[in-house]
């Protein structure tokens, strides 16, 4: 009899004996009206995202350049390449995601870099995300038909969740979130009853899921709010059980902020924001974020702080009251009334508060105080709360039919706004049109300058000139806008007004190769010569090893007329431009115009080997040989 009881306790404690979580009054649902109710959302959702292959759709030059466009590491998928992308240095965008790279790097060689191929992908793991809500919800809400199927619809329909899968370089998102919840699944299986295989399997999904997106790193603490879930006993084998977890949860997050600050790309300076203000910002997109759900207008892809200025403006008090209020309803209701709904209330609210706290800018990451990806993980917190208390709601109601008509009709009215959702992301001219439209006027630099970007590669010089005057006015301090101005008075044969521009760049960034090179060719095109030296030597002290600059050098010294230096430099590169025509043709003018035939005939002998079509060299050869007496 002892036997039996320490057996009883042992399996208590593994969480094995505790029976699935039913939603109170909620009627028996067949297997098969629950598979095709999931049926029903998927194909919802794929019908929903079918915008995504518009074979007008492009990449963004937002990010996409970094992760796909301009990204050598999703060129190839040899054993070498791979092993570079699970390098530590390997660093894509300010993060370490090697798995997400290989899916890119795996559609990018399927698709030979068309966008289509990776939409397919993305909208498919998206899918797939939805379809795992709805087991996961299932398996806490057995039950219940109507949990999972509120969850999954709202999941795979709601408009915030449209940036995560519409964006090519948010892919990181739509994969983490795949192992995330796999490993869920399997730990609830585990304290299901399941062996320890199961346990094991959820620890690999989410080693998988830090190796896609480091915010899977939260993952230890919702394994915990599990087990307080399940009304699971605490001991030290449930303590035990998770250590591997936080071990990996505290080294990809280590990983992250060693990556983040050493780039500098990633993360801003907190001393811009006080704690007390950070906290301020975070209950107010805690509330902002809750809002959304509810009300997804006005969705933007940049939604910049409050106040740029250091001082959070008077709406931030009000929404932060707002939120701190929330959230201690959602306690005090737990602690005072434990029952069904106040278990499950504290368990969506504390499971969206938890994987949705690393970017509450409690430390401040990147320039916007929320974002619509940030929510496609913690969500499914919110929405467990909403069903729950939908079910409620709807618990006179004996046929689940009514209340998944309910269900369906919210979800249809996500759906719509999900699929005019989609459209933003067209390419990157309607994005940030988009952003700039919902700005109410704050100056958002990165999409003027992405605006302008995008206007100036198809030729609309005069759009994107508007752009980089208004930031100019308006006084920005970001090098890359006088570098793009720059780059763009240059296409417009307006070197002179380009070189200016260039000059704040390098004042503000410091030493950038591509803007020396871009100022001395400017310099060059205003005979400004000596200066053009200037920036060529400079440029080429930065890239030793780049043949363009050195001949780009040797020009502008013989531009202007300083033969030694030319002289000087050119001996000196010989080796790097020994197969470079134009080198040999400058060298040959050079020793020419120093009176050193000989030496001018060999190097003109040379550009002519190289560029056997070369008429100015046949003509300087000829030059050279009477000269010489050859």
């Amino acid at each position: 009899m002892a036997k039996n009881r320490s057996g009883k306790r042992q399996a208590q404690e593994a969480g094995q004996e505790r029976a699935p979580r039913a939603v109170a009054d909620a009627p028996a649902v067949s297997a098969t009206w629950r598979w095709l109710t999931l049926a029903a959302i998927l194909l919802a959702t794929f019908v929903t995202y079918l915008p995504v292959f518009d074979g007008a759709k492009e990449f963004t030059n937002w990010d996409d350049p970094a992760y796909v466009t301009e990204q050598p590491l999703v060129r190839s998928l040899d054993a070498a390449t791979i092993k570079q992308m699970f390098r530590t240095e390997s660093r894509v965008a300010a993060n370490y995601h090697p798995l997400t790279m290989l899916t890119l790097a795996w559609d990018y060689q399927r698709g030979d870099g068309k966008m289509q191929a990776f939409m397919q992908t993305t909208l498919a793991l998206h899918l797939l995300n939805t379809a795992l809500v709805f087991v996961l919800i299932g398996m806490l809400f057995r039950s219940s038909l109507l949990m999972p199927a509120l969850c999954a619809a709202f999941f795979g329909l709601h408009p915030m969740h449209v940036e995560s899968v519409a964006w090519v370089a948010e892919r990181k998102d739509v994969l983490y979130t795949a192992f995330y919840l796999v490993s869920m699944i399997g730990y609830v299986r585990y304290l299901r009853g399941g062996s320890w295989a199961w346990l094991v399997a959820a620890f690999v999904s989410f080693v998988a899921s830090c190796y896609a997106k480091p915010m899977a790193v939260t993952l230890p603490v919702v394994l915990v709010l599990l087990d307080v879930f399940e009304k699971r006993t605490f001991s030290v084998r449930t303590a035990l059980e998770k250590v591997p977890f936080f071990i990996v949860s505290v080294i990809f997050g280590l990983l992250t902020l060693q990556v983040q600050s050493s780039t500098g790309a990633g993360l801003v300076d907190v001393t811009f924001y006080t704690l007390p203000e950070r906290v301020l910002f975070a209950l107010y997109g805690i509330v902002q974020y809750i809002l959304r759900l509810f009300a997804p207008f006005n969705l933007s892809a940049f939604y910049p702080y409050p106040s740029s200025n250091g001082d959070p403006d008077a709406i931030v008090y009000p929404y932060a009251v707002a939120g701190a209020l929330v959230i201690g309803a959602v306690i005090w209701l737990y602690w005072k009334k434990r029952s069904e709904l106040t278990a499950t209330m504290f368990f969506g609210m504390a499971f969206f508060l938890v994987t949705i706290s690393i970017v509450l800018q409690l430390i401040s990451v990147g320039g916007a105080v929320i974002a619509d990806r940030y929510t496609y993980v913690p969500y499914l917190g919110l929405f467990i709360i909403v069903g729950m208390s939908t079910e409620r709601l709807l618990s006179k109601v004996k046929a689940p039919f009514i209340a998944l008509a309910v269900v369906a009709l919210a979800s249809g009215y996500f759906a719509v706004l999900s699929n005019a959702r989609i459209g933003v992301w067209q390419n990157s001219g309607v994005l940030f049109n988009d952003v700039i439209d919902k700005s109410e006027g704050r100056q958002i630099n990165h999409a003027y300058n992405n605006r302008a970007l995008y206007n100036m590669e198809r030729g609309n010089y005069q759009e994107a000139e508007r752009d980089y005057a208004y930031l100019e006015n308006v006084g920005t301090d970001r090098a890359y806008t006088y570098k793009g101005y720059g780059a763009l008075l240059m296409r417009m044969k307006r070197p002179a007004e380009a070189i200016p521009r260039f000059t704040t760049a390098l004042s503000l960034g410091g030493d950038d190769v591509e803007v020396f090179r871009a100022r001395g060719s400017c310099y060059v095109q205003v005979n400004k010569y000596d200066s053009a030296v200037a920036d060529f030597a400079k440029a080429r002290t930065l890239t030793p090893n780049d043949p363009k600059v050195a001949v780009a050098l040797l020009e502008s010294c013989l531009g202007a007329n300083r033969l030694q230096d030319a002289l000087r430099y050119g001996e000196a590169m010989s080796g790097l431009c020994q197969n470079q025509a134009a080198y040999h043709n400058l060298m040959g003018i050079v020793n020419g115009q120093l009176g050193n035939h000989a030496a001018a005939y060999k190097a003109f002998a040379r550009a002519l080997e190289l560029n056997p079509t070369d008429d100015n060299a046949k003509r300087n050869l000829e030059i050279a040989r009477a000269a010489s007496g050859l």
